[in-house]
């Protein structure tokens, strides 16, 4: 395997550039697009090696590779509800499970009312520095 080894990239004329260190940081470690009505599919994912349906509007995502501490940030958001327009629906990490863990995430998908529910698609990133 060959490495290419920088401290910064930049435009070829050199007018722009950015330090390597936030390409590195910045980037989401694990992504996933799953549809919650079809079971959890996985409709688009990196470093994701299943997405676990834990009951309505509940799942569990599991990494390929895990992160080295729990201190990741999660980030998320679901699809609207077409037979109840402007409901908002969350996706984030289920409650007592804040802070995320190394090898997974436990997802909650709640509307605007706080009740749990299945809709379609849910997104989810997780930032943080990989094992």
């Amino acid at each position: 395997m060959s490495t290419l080894r920088t401290n910064r990239i930049e435009l070829g004329d050199g007018s722009q550039g950015v330090d390597i260190s936030y390409i590195v940081n910045g980037s989401a470690k694990v992504w996933a697009k799953f549809l919650p009505l079809s079971g959890g599919t996985i409709d688009g994912s990196f470093n994701v090696s299943s997405v676990v349906d834990g009951g309505v509007g509940k799942f569990t995502i599991n990494y390929t590779n895990a992160f080295s501490s729990a201190q990741n940030a999660p980030i998320g958001s679901a699809g609207m509800n077409s037979t109840a327009p402007g409901e908002l629906y969350t996706v984030g990490a289920a409650q007592g499970d804040v802070s995320g863990q190394t090898a997974l995430l436990h997802v909650a998908n709640i509307n605007d009312a706080g009740s749990y529910i299945d809709t379609n698609p849910c997104f989810c990133n997780v930032l943080g520095d990989l094992a």
